[in-house]
């Protein structure tokens, strides 16, 4: 959006020097959404054989046992403005929140960046490709459930 608002100043402003000021800030915010956006990619969500680690970049990380998840579906939704408790869900969506996590019991996770803890029955995230992350989760279950 950046680069698209560049253009749209160059054309629609037609004072020179306001132009360039303007230029200015809008080049100057591409480092900071490359930095956000670099966030999001080396932190992903992490499966293990016993527990997911589900991430929103540097913001917040929450460990879930897999002996804690009911189920996990895909969904469509409006993501939040910031990670946080929202009701009942512990939003970590980018985007649009693309994967919902329902644990069997409620759990204490932490509720905002600030370190508040809250009870969530449910987790809200967002992943590249959802089908093959619900897939991967549903199969890392089928093989806990296996084992017992």
């Amino acid at each position: 959006m950046t680069a698209v608002e560049t253009a749209i100043v160059e054309l629609a402003v037609p004072w020179w020097w306001l132009r360039v000021a303007l230029a200015v800030v809008c080049i100057g915010s591409l480092p900071l959404m490359a930095g956000m956006v670099a966030g999001y990619r080396i932190r992903p969500h992490l499966l293990t054989e016993r527990s997911l680690l589900v991430r929103c970049g540097n913001a917040m990380e929450v460990q879930i046992p897999l002996s804690l998840i009911a189920s996990i579906g895909t969904t469509l939704g409006t993501p939040p403005r910031r990670p946080g408790v929202v009701g009942r869900a512990l939003e970590l969506g980018i985007g649009t929140t693309d994967v919902v996590i329902t644990l069997r019991s409620p759990q204490q996770v932490p509720a905002d960046e600030s370190g508040a803890t809250a009870e969530v029955d449910r987790i809200r995230c967002s992943a590249d490709d959802p089908g093959t992350f619900v897939r991967l989760i549903s199969d890392a279950l089928s093989r806990q459930s296996l084992r017992r």
